[in-house]
């Protein structure tokens, strides 16, 4: 996840907000040109505002509560996103599914997800409050940046951040 929210930080710094950050715009392995072992976040081309209007289902799953009632000049929204991809990551499932994208949307608005770790009994508590913080409906609760959360994903891991974030791979648009 460090590549990832290296690009996320890279994007904010420069005024870009993402707005669809899934598991499908992350490419891995073969897909990825850089290397096969650097994940990438794709899709910048199309950064607008996604509308709940015309939100697929696979987008639904990963949107904030702020996209959902149409309000899009959050950079928090990304990070909602990333939290929603750490929560599906350690529990092997999404807070909130379903088949229909607006069913899925209300959920985000109103539906408290269950702590990952009544889920995987396994995962740290402090993990959890990573993850649950990451993906608070409130924007202003959650962190002010990616490199912050996941300094404290890192923290609550024990582990090292090993790589140097906020130089990811640019993109020839963001310069």
């Amino acid at each position: 996840m460090l590549p990832i929210s290296a690009a996320i930080d890279y994007a904010h710094q420069r005024g870009v907000i993402h707005h669809d950050i899934k598991p499908s715009n992350i490419l891995l392995g073969k897909a990825a040109p850089a290397s096969a072992s650097t994940p990438m976040l794709t899709d910048f081309g199309l950064v607008q505002p996604l509308k709940a209007a015309n939100c697929s289902l696979s987008s639904a799953l990963y949107i904030s509560p702020e996209q959902v009632q149409g309000y899009v000049d959050n950079n928090r929204s990304d990070l909602y996103s990333l939290g929603m991809i750490l929560y599906e990551l350690f529990t092997g499932t999404l807070p909130f599914d379903g088949d229909d994208p607006n069913d899925i949307m209300m959920q985000h608005l109103s539906a408290v997800p269950t702590a990952p770790s009544l889920i995987n009994p396994n995962i740290l508590p402090a993990v959890t409050a990573v993850i649950m913080r990451s993906i608070a409906k409130d924007p202003t609760a959650r962190y002010p940046s990616a490199n912050a959360m996941i300094g404290s994903l890192s923290r609550a891991l024990n582990i090292s951040q090993t790589e140097k974030l906020g130089q990811p791979y640019p993109i020839d648009a963001m310069n």
